[in-house]
């Protein structure tokens, strides 16, 4: 079996390839002045590579116009990764009080992350359909986001919404505690 995150790891660039991806976890940070502390993604046993998109003066869409308002966005993170229950994409977005633009930036971070699955395909000539997509935010604020609309009074296993416009599954994480990134794998 063909191992996604090997195969994307010989295609892309190592200059988007996060460092703080090694070992048995994976760092998230946003910039220094962030109120969202940087935490870890522990890994168990999944396979990953981490892509840090959100790169000042990095131009990810160089054939778009400039200075179109909400043209180019990105997430911080494009995580993918592998283990027993199959491979997974991660659109991973990093937010300290205001929330109310992560959802363009992870249906930017989608079309990324297609982007590469469809040259990867192209490239090994494999069909890689089965990779599930999930986009994650992790917050500072208190404030679920608007698109939650039901009141839970009891806590429940962990599992993803589905946004009714954009049609992906996602969640949303206070940021700061380290996470394992098993949990999102599903």
């Amino acid at each position: 079996m063909i191992s996604i995150v090997d195969e994307l790891r010989n295609i892309i660039a190592t200059d988007f390839i996060s460092l703080d991806d090694k070992g048995n976890s994976i760092l998230l940070n946003e910039k220094d002045t962030s109120d969202c502390k940087p935490f870890k993604l522990l890994k168990d046993n999944a396979r990953t590579i981490t892509l840090k998109v959100d790169i000042p003066d990095f131009d990810l869409h160089p054939i778009l116009k400039k200075g179109i308002k909400y043209l180019k966005k990105q997430p911080d993170y494009i995580i993918f990764c592998e283990n027993t229950d199959g491979c997974f994409c991660l659109i991973v977005e990093l937010k300290s009080k205001n929330k109310d633009d992560w959802h363009r930036q992870v249906k930017a971070g989608l079309t990324i992350a297609k982007y590469l699955v469809g040259m990867l395909e192209n490239y090994t000539k494999k069909d890689l359909s089965s990779i599930k997509y999930r986009c994650l935010l992790f917050h500072t604020s208190k404030m679920k986001p608007k698109i939650r609309k039901k009141k839970t009074t009891k806590q429940k296993a962990f599992q993803y919404d589905f946004h009714p416009i954009h049609k992906y599954h996602f969640t949303d994480q206070s940021c700061g505690a380290d996470q394992p990134l098993p949990l999102f794998m599903r």
